[in-house]
Order: structure tokens, then C-alpha cells, then sequence
């Protein structure tokens, strides 16, 4: 009996998340991030208004030239890196990445602004399907939902580090701000070089199918419809934060009379738990029904956003705020675990970064509506709509277990 335990015990360790392997794909994703969130959220804006004498109205149409490229090009980027491989794409990507940022400061027209900054985001889309298929390929499914919770944990602090470090710095040249940035994309250019590994665990020539555009996206837009249902909950949970989230500063300003400085403390509290809790709930994901957590984790979400523009003292705020940090880590490394569930092996990364284009059109869809809701019906519509939206959504999920099953073609080994 004894002896069964051990062996026992020894089968789950050697199951367990290869953390030693993942390290790498990990490394180059906290420097990639480190380096973005400096760039797009602090040295831009500030570089353009300061140096350049642009308005914000004018810097916000050349920083969606990043977003537009990032998110159109990461479907194409994906079906490359079934086919050429891991390394060789993210290698690509780095390099531009870094060849990119280096020519920024040395611009002072817009138009070849907005040019550098497709470019940049042109470089930039292999990223998310590497690390994902990349994550997915070396660990099992019993385990992936704790991998995906070091993802989204190493991701959220490269993002909320490289942003503070860039605001610390803005009283200093320009040259050393960017030259940070730049810093940060050569050790993840490096990282990779010399720590991923050569070659894929996942296709031999023999398992690449020929490619062709056409069929890729026919294939891509089979398997959409096929799961309408998570197609159309990837599109929604995505859209609803997307109007809070647009209009919660201006909400906090003028119906609250919060400060700058105290909305900023309450969004850096809310990202710090979902940062703090993003791991141990991926690893409850793997132990309990990923079924039950996400569409637990959604409807919890749901209930803080329709109840928020009903509270009002900033000590309760600040516990909403902190509790729907709590409700995003639980729902976010388990989902996209799941979502690896509905990609086969043999275009992983294609329908990783197919899901992951399905997200960001919610984010880009859920401003626009945001603001009609806004000048039409209130500023707390934005909130109602959200909240009902995310219950929805928790709703479908729990009476759709195929959702959580994946596909057959998926789980074939």
C-alpha cells in the first residue's frame, strides 16, 4: 500500500507543470510586455504632447496603428508558427520588435510615426501564439490551467512594471527612456536565442498540412461556428469589460469626485489582487470543474459591476474594485485552458491566436458602444449593460458543458 502512494505521488510530480521548461517562454514574455507597457501606456503619449507638440487627439489614432496591425496580423502569425516553428517566429518578432522601438525617437512626422508603430505591432503579433502554444504543447491538460495562471501572472506584471517604470522616468532624457525599452526587448530577443528550445515538440513535415489562405480560413471560420457558443461568450466577456472600463476614470471623476491620484491607487489595488490570485486560481481550475469556476467567476464579475454605481464610500469601492481582480484571476487562466482544449494540435497556434482576435474585437467594440450608452442613457448604463451582459454569458456557460469538453479532433492524441 505504501509502496502504491509513492509511485502515486512520483506519477503526479512527473505530471506536474515542467516549470524549468517553461521558464524561457515565460522570460521573454515579462521583458516583451515590460517593454509595452512602458511604450503604449506612459512614454508614447507623454514623447508625442512633450516632444513632438501633437494633441491626445491626435497620438490616440497613431497608437491604434499598433493595436490594428497586433490584432489583424496574429491569425496569419499563428498559422506561421505551425508551420515554420516556435523559435524562428518569435525570434522574427523580437528583432523587429526591437528594431522598431530604436527608430522611434529619431521620428518627428506622424504619418512616419503611425508607419513605425504598425510595424511595431506587425513585429509583435507572433507573441501571444508562441507563448500559448508553446505552454500548451509541454504541459498536460490536468495541469494547464495552473501554467496559464503563470502566463497571465507573468504578463500582468511585465505590463504593470514596465508602465510605472517608464512614468518614474519621465523627468529624464528621452534617449535613456527609450533606451530602457530597448534594453528590455534585447534581453527577451536574447532570452530566446539562447534558451527556447530548437525545434517544436508538436509537427514533423509529415504532420504540416499545405498551406493555403483560403483553406486556413475556412477552417478557422468552421471551427468559430462550430462553438457558437464560445465564440459568441469569447466576443462577450471581452465587449462588457471593455465599456466599464472605458468610462470608469470619467465615472469616478464626475459622479464620485474621486482625484487622479486616488483612481489610479484603486486600479493599481484591483490589478495587484488579480496579480496576487491569478496562480492559485489556475491551479484551482485544474482541481475543480473548470465549468463551475468560470461561469462562477463571470457571474460573481457580473454581480460587482451592477451593483457598483450603488456604492459609494471609497473604502467599499475599494473593496469592489479588489474583489473584481479576484473575479477576473478566476476566470482567465482557466478559460484559456479550456480554449486549448478546442485547438488540435495540428494548427494550435492558428486557433489560439483565432480565439485571441474574437477577444480583442470585444475590447475594441466595447468604447464605442461605451460612450453612445454614456451620452444616451446615463452614465451608469455602461455598468448595467456590462453587468447583465457578463450573467448572460455565466448563464450559457453553465448549461453548456461540451464548451468545457473541447473538440475531438483537440483531445486525439
Amino acid at each position: 500500500m505504501a509502496g502504491t502512494r509513492v509511485a502515486s505521488r512520483q506519477a503526479i510530480h512527473a505530471a506536474a507543470v515542467p516549470w524549468g521548461t517553461l521558464r524561457p517562454a515565460l522570460a521573454v514574455l515579462f521583458f516583451a510586455q515590460f517593454a509595452l507597457g512602458g511604450l503604449l501606456f506612459s512614454l508614447l503619449p507623454s514623447y508625442g504632447v512633450d516632444r513632438l507638440g501633437m494633441t491626445m487627439a491626435a497620438i490616440g489614432p497613431i497608437v491604434l496603428c499598433f493595436f490594428l496591425a497586433e490584432m489583424t496580423l496574429k491569425i496569419p502569425a499563428g498559422s506561421a508558427v505551425d508551420r515554420i516553428g516556435q523559435k524562428p517566429l518569435m525570434l522574427a518578432g523580437l528583432l523587429g520588435a526591437t528594431l522598431t522601438l530604436i527608430a522611434l525617437p529619431f521620428l518627428r512626422h506622424p504619418v512616419a510615426l503611425a508607419v513605425v508603430l504598425f510595424l511595431h505591432g506587425t513585429s509583435v503579433a507572433p507573441l501571444w501564439p508562441v507563448v500559448l502554444s508553446y505552454t500548451a504543447d509541454r504541459v498536460e491538460e490536468p495541469h494547464r490551467g495552473t501554467a496559464m495562471g503563470a502566463v497571465f501572472t507573468t504578463w500582468l506584471s511585465g505590463l504593470g512594471l514596465g508602465y510605472l517604470t517608464s512614468v518614474v522616468l519621465t523627468d529624464h532624457p528621452v534617449p535613456l527612456r527609450f533606451g530602457v525599452l530597448a534594453v528590455s526587448w534585447c534581453v527577451a530577443l536574447l532570452t530566446a536565442l539562447f534558451t527556447l528550445p530548437r525545434r517544436s515538440v508538436r509537427l514533423s513535415r509529415q504532420e504540416l498540412i499545405p498551406f493555403s489562405p483560403v483553406r486556413t480560413t475556412v477552417e478557422i471560420a468552421r471551427s468559430l461556428i462550430g462553438t457558437p457558443r464560445l465564440t459568441l461568450g469569447l466576443f462577450c466577456q471581452n465587449w462588457a469589460p471593455a465599456m466599464f472600463m472605458f468610462v470608469l476614470k470619467e465615472y469616478l471623476e464626475k459622479e464620485r469626485g474621486f482625484s487622479p491620484t486616488h483612481i489610479s491607487e484603486l486600479l493599481v489595488g484591483g490589478g495587484c489582487m488579480a496579480l496576487v490570485m491569478m496562480l492559485p486560481m489556475g491551479r484551482l481550475g485544474d482541481r475543480f470543474a473548470k465549468r463551475v469556476l468560470v461561469s462562477g467567476g463571470m457571474a460573481f464579475a457580473g454581480l460587482l459591476v451592477g451593483v457598483f454605481p450603488y456604492v459609494h464610500h471609497p473604502a467599499c469601492l475599494a473593496a469592489l474594485v479588489g474583489l473584481a481582480g479576484v473575479a477576473y484571476a478566476t476566470v482567465l487562466p482557466t478559460m484559456n485552458a479550456v480554449l486549448v482544449l478546442h485547438s488540435p494540435p495540428s494548427r494550435r497556434a492558428l486557433q489560439l491566436a483565432a480565439f485571441m482576435a474574437i477577444e480583442q474585437c470585444g475590447w475594441a467594440l466595447g468604447p464605442p458602444a461605451s460612450g453612445v450608452l454614456w451620452v444616451r442613457t446615463g452614465p451608469s448604463s455602461p455598468f448595467f449593460i456590462g453587468a447583465a451582459v457578463l450573467l448572460v454569458v455565466a448563464g450559457v456557460y453553465a448549461v453548456s458543458p461540451a464548451i468545457f469538453t473541447g473538440s475531438r479532433e483537440a483531445r486525439a492524441p
